[in-house]
């Protein structure tokens, strides 16, 4: 009896050909660090091997198979090392050029950033050096998304780090970025992880905002999760390293502790904007510069010079959590453990193309410790293995599907890397028990789906799987998933697949990705036009519907590629199979921090009304002919400064660039017209004589102007104030108005306005 009637979507896959797939290695912070991709093949007797197919949009990769043995082992050792090396080229973001540009604004490239930041032997695990690749072709090459994100050790404290690529679009945000930005942000929140925030960006790429801005997985989203992980207690550093414009302002502010570099910028809108807004010129330092939010606006904790510096001060900073002199406290050697077998023997027993059956549990000598493992319910729904072990001592659960035909008492010979009835009865329980005894559960995916047909509808598979997927979906352990080899269909949901909140989510080159393979999909699609041509429906002829199955088995064997995958943020790393013992050392120990149990709480704070200058003119547009001009320091009856007499000549000059512009109306905010200068700045002597002349320029652009001038007069026009009134055409005066020049009073000339007071 044919224990299969049907191949359906989400279901079962059979004979899909594996096609050939990418490694990328964790990322090496100072160049010559350890990482997590470090294998170098042998390099004699190679020769070329096309692994891609021809017309693919994914870049063909060359790499080397020996001529004498063309095992799978060596081509797939080989081809993670080609992998290797395009990764090297996503880690040099915009490349030298940028670097260099870089370097000219006096600012470290992005990984030299992370170089002095992180520990010197702490290695640094990358989330999602594939973003973005190969997604935004017509703008150009958008290396790693922009931004790096990963974890690291800083002053012995685990943190995540995520830090915007300048030299990558200047650091701008692709729908991508925001996607990985979120991620990494999700997984520091469940893992209790500090974050560490290095800002360098020019904000939302404009012409794809309608992708980043407004949903739940967007833009906005980023600087919510910055207030939810703040009030969850879990510390959050930002060092402000450059541009940081527009709505990405808020995320540095929205953090505990904030850093910023000479020379960087932080505001909602750079001076052009200014300009183009409200009128005023106004110099970037004075926007949002860093000595003006360290001195003035208040807003940055720590100011530093460079780029060292602040790297420097970070580090210290995080050395102050209690975290940090804790470890230092506890820091005593550890018992080393090892698995039961060598984990580079992992080569020798899965083959690159998936072809061949290999059995799970050798699989798992190679990642737990050796002794370790307690299988659950081993005679019993076999084409899983569920088992209770150890990794580097620390207590886990299993979950693994086994990829060797099984012989059951019950069903006879069932099929490796199939969920049968029994095999999802026996997960779900396990799943279970884990929860009962707050163990992580790692999942080990090479998974075709689902069993279907008579027999498996008739012991209940729908029901079978339906408990698995309620169990994976309730579970509250930290999970983490591994994806070996194929992750097809509702298989992907049943394991842990990213939908189902794994912590964490690796995979190994030999991963795939998809609802059914690329043979299924192509044949399933001619099957149903083929029919529909036969009832008449379609006019499509035989070549037409061959070239439709060879365009979708295409389309089916890129998209699989686990790069493709891993693009779009499907998984979080591409890892070698030899490190995987060693990853998971790693993120065990991430998902197993403590969670925060108490919060700080302040209740209800006054605040200030307004923390923030209005602009001293104020420019009003009454008609498309008529500006007017306010002198706005009230509270110093619109005294004279520097200050405000450049932005007052600044806002004459817009208005005379203006074709349709008439008249411009002065006059004053509060009580007075203007009272001259302002005696606490000109208490010295150097400013003094600086306004004295700003005034006299004033006067000059005000009477030389081709525009009508008015000067509507109320309270006090006098000294200085007088001049400018006097230099206008025409004068409106309130009937209180007094108007004087206190220098005749001790017998001096008003110099100043002598000039224009014939023409008045």
């Amino acid at each position: 009896m044919s224990k299969i009637a049907l191949i359906l979507p989400c279901f079962v896959n059979l004979r899909c050909p594996r096609n050939p797939r990418f490694l990328s290695s964790s990322f090496n912070a100072a160049g010559n660090r350890r990482s997590f991709c470090d294998y170098s093949p042998p390099q004699d007797g190679f020769a070329e091997a096309n692994l891609i197919h021809p017309r693919s949009r994914i870049n063909r990769v060359r790499v080397m198979s020996r001529t004498s043995a063309s095992s799978s082992s060596e081509l797939l050792r080989a081809h993670c090392a080609a992998i290797a090396n395009e990764e090297s080229v996503l880690r040099e973001g915009g490349g030298k050029a940028g670097h260099e540009r870089q370097r000219k604004m006096n600012r470290l490239p992005v990984r030299e950033r992370l170089g002095r930041l992180l520990d010197k032997e702490s290695p640094f695990f990358e989330i999602g050096l594939w973003a973005a690749y190969k997604m935004y072709e017509q703008w150009g090459k958008i290396p790693a998304a922009g931004v790096v994100a990963g974890i690291g050790d800083v002053e012995d404290v685990p943190c995540m780090i995520i830090a915007n690529d300048a030299t990558v679009k200047a650091g701008s945000f692709f729908p991508q970025t925001t996607k990985k930005v979120i991620r990494a942000q999700r997984i520091a929140f469940e893992c209790s992880l500090p974050i560490i925030y290095l800002v360098d960006s020019a904000g939302v790429f404009l012409p794809m905002q309608d992708e980043i801005f407004p949903d739940e997985d967007d833009f906005g989203r980023i600087f919510r999760n910055n207030s939810v992980i703040s009030a969850a207690g879990i510390p959050q550093f930002a060092a402000i390293m450059g541009n940081c414009v527009a709505g990405g302002a808020y995320l540095p502010v929205l953090c505990d502790k904030i850093l910023m570099t000479k020379g960087s910028g932080l505001y909602l809108a750079g001076p052009s904007l200014v300009k183009a807004a409200i009128g005023q010129i106004v110099d970037a330092e004075e926007l949002g510069g860093a000595q003006m939010h360290a001195e003035i606006s208040g807003t940055v904790d720590f100011f530093e010079k460079d780029d060292p510096s602040c790297l420097k001060r970070l580090r210290s900073l995080v050395g102050l959590l209690p975290e940090a002199k804790e470890f230092k406290m506890s820091k005593t050697p550890k018992e080393t453990f090892k698995p039961a077998k060598e984990p580079d023997t992992v080569y020798d027993l899965i083959s690159f193309e998936g072809q061949r059956n290999y059995d799970t549990r050798d699989l798992l000598a190679t990642v737990i410790d050796e002794g370790s493992m307690d299988e659950y319910k081993a005679d019993y729904g076999k084409t899983i293995v569920t088992a209770y072990a150890r990794i580097n001592g620390r207590p886990v659960g299993i979950v693994a599907n086994q990829r060797l035909q099984v012989r059951t008492k019950k069903e006879g010979i069932q099929m490796g890397g199939v969920i049968y009835s029994d095999s999802a009865d026996k997960a779900a329980r396990f799943i279970m028990d884990c929860n009962q005894t707050t163990l992580p559960i790692v999942f080990f995916q090479d998974v075709t789906g689902f069993m279907v047909g008579r027999d498996a509808e008739q012991s209940g598979i729908i029901r079978s799987g339906a408990k698995l997927v309620n169990a994976v979906s309730n579970s509250i352990v930290p999970k983490i998933t591994v994806v070996v080899g194929g992750s097809f269909g509702a298989g992907n949901y049943a394991m842990c697949g990213k939908a189902y909140d794994p912590r964490f989510i690796v995979a190994w080159p030999t991963a795939r990705y998809a609802v059914m393979g690329a043979a299924q999909a192509s044949d399933t699609v001619f099957a149903i036009l083929a029919r529909a041509r036969d009832r008449g429906d379609k006019k499509t002829t035989h070549e037409e519907l061959e070239e439709l199955r060879v365009k979708v088995k295409q389309s089916y064997d890129e998209q699989t590629d686990i790069r493709y995958g891993a693009a779009r943020g499907w998984v979080d790393a591409i890892i070698q199979p030899h490190e995987t013992r060693d990853v998971l050392i790693r993120l065990l120990q991430y998902v197993t921090r403590p969670k925060l149990q108490a919060h700080f709480h302040t209740g209800v704070i006054q605040v200030n009304v307004s923390t923030s200058p209005m602009p001293i003119v104020l420019i009003e547009k009454q008609t498309p002919q008529i500006t007017v001009l306010t002198l706005n320091r009230p509270e110093r009856r619109n005294a004279l400064t520097i200050e405000l007499l450049s932005e007052l000549n600044a806002a004459i000059k817009i208005a005379c660039d203006q074709p349709d512009e008439r008249v411009i109306i002065l006059r004053g905010a509060g009580a007075a017209f203007c009272t001259g200068l302002d005696l606490k700045e000109a208490a010295d002597q150097t400013k003094a004589h600086a306004t004295a002349e700003m005034v006299a320029n004033t006067l000059i652009t005000i009477s030389q102007t081709r525009l009508t001038t008015i000067a509507a007069v109320h309270g006090a026009a006098v000294a200085g104030g007088a001049g400018i009134m006097s230099a206008c055409d025409f004068v409106v005066a309130a009937q209180r108005t007094k108007i004087g020049y206190p220098e005749v009073r001790r017998g001096l000339v008003a110099g100043l306005v002598m000039t224009f007071l014939p023409d008045w």
